[in-house]
């Protein structure tokens, strides 16, 4: 009984993700770090401004397996 639950499981575990990798348009990556504050705005705007240029160039280079990517970013 254990095995036929597990095997039920790992199946909608695996269907969930391939659903997700099939509905989304873009690939997410999330980052965060302190743009306001007046302690460490300056390093923080500067890994920020890294790392859109990053994405930048992933993108013009065609993506990641022809997906684009997205940068997600919130203030710390």
């Amino acid at each position: 009984m254990k095995k036929i639950i597990a095997l039920v499981l790992s199946l909608m575990m695996i269907l969930s993700l391939a659903t997700c990798a099939l509905a989304e348009d873009a690939i997410r990556i999330g980052f965060f770090a302190p743009v306001s504050s007046a302690a460490a705005a300056a390093d923080g705007q500067s890994a920020q401004q890294s790392a859109e240029l990053a994405v930048k160039l992933v993108n013009e280079n065609g993506g990641i397996n022809g997906t684009p990517v997205e940068l997600v970013y919130y203030d710390d």
